[in-house]
């Protein structure tokens, strides 16, 4: 019954078929271009310069930064059963202190490699960051078409359509919309969490494994990979994940192809802000 129900609302939903039209067209002009072959990604970013051990050093201390922020926070009174009753206002002091303490780590390891290894393709300016939001909207189909197309699969092997909400990030907003704490959240969503994903799954984890290995997609698909898992926790859908294991692959090439951390950066940026706006407008 859900199965049908769900592979119903998508075989009338105009969104859906505009989305899959415009991530067909965009897939074939890109491939035309050169973007999506194999050897697309052949000349390598300068990750060389620095050893792996370095690599894989900032990767530790940045991935334990977040957790001992959002740790230090949880220990104050009220927030630990704050947390489990669900209170925005605990969630947001958990997000503060995790980020506050992961960014600056992040920033601080990103500044040291863009001077030790200037070609290993860290920079975040101004330049990166308009041409991430242009490709960010090329992605925006491409990434709805293959979460649909999730959705579409899951309902044929019977499972029951996921929430549209999936993110907490999300339900809390509609759950919770007149708390301040719950747009401090989603503000750490928007902001906050791409730069500090970004930084550390492609700029570090996957120089980290390109240096290992020598190949761009194996850095690329170890690194979505594990972006996927650190989701795994937030008892997202099998279709959400496979969704971000997709955004993941789609921001890991376009880092190689552009060498410019900034850029998917953006592009992760709007795609937060995309899902915000979904509901604040009622679209989600």
């Amino acid at each position: 019954m859900g199965a049908t129900v769900g592979l119903e609302w998508m075989s009338h939903n105009p969104w859906m078929w505009g989305n899959l039209a415009a991530a067909l067209l965009i897939l074939v002009v890109l491939w035309w271009r050169g973007w999506l072959r194999p050897a697309a990604m052949a000349g390598s970013r300068g990750v060389d310069e620095q050893p792996a051990w370095i690599w894989a050093s900032a990767v530790a201390m940045v991935f334990l930064s977040l957790g001992l922020g959002a740790s230090a926070v949880h220990g104050l009174p009220g927030i630990s059963s704050g947390v489990s009753s669900g209170s925005p206002k605990a969630q947001a002091w958990i997000q503060l202190g995790a980020y506050g303490a992961g960014l600056p780590v992040a920033f601080f390891l990103l500044h040291l490699l863009r001077t030790g290894a200037p070609k290993a393709g860290l920079p975040i300016d101004t330049r990166s960051l308009c041409l991430g939001l242009g490709l960010g909207v090329l992605a925006l189909p491409v990434a709805i078409t293959i979460g649909n197309a999730a959705i579409a699969g899951s309902s044929l092997l019977g499972y029951p359509p996921p929430d549209q909400l999936a993110h907490p990030v999300l339900k809390l907003l509609r759950d919770h919309p007149e708390s301040i704490w719950t747009w401090i959240i989603a503000a750490c969503a928007v902001l906050a969490a791409p730069i500090f994903e970004e930084a550390l799954y492609r700029g570090l984890l996957q120089s980290f494994v390109l240096r290992v290995t020598g190949s761009a997609w194996a850095s690329v698909l170890v690194a979505s990979g594990a972006f996927v898992l650190a989701h795994v926790g937030a008892g997202l859908p099998g279709p959400a994940l496979i969704e971000i294991g997709a955004l993941g692959v789609i921001w890991g090439v376009v880092f190689e192809r552009t060498k410019r951390l900034g850029v998917v950066i953006a592009m992760h940026v709007l795609f937060n802000a995309a899902n915000l706006a979904a509901v604040l407008f009622g679209v989600a």
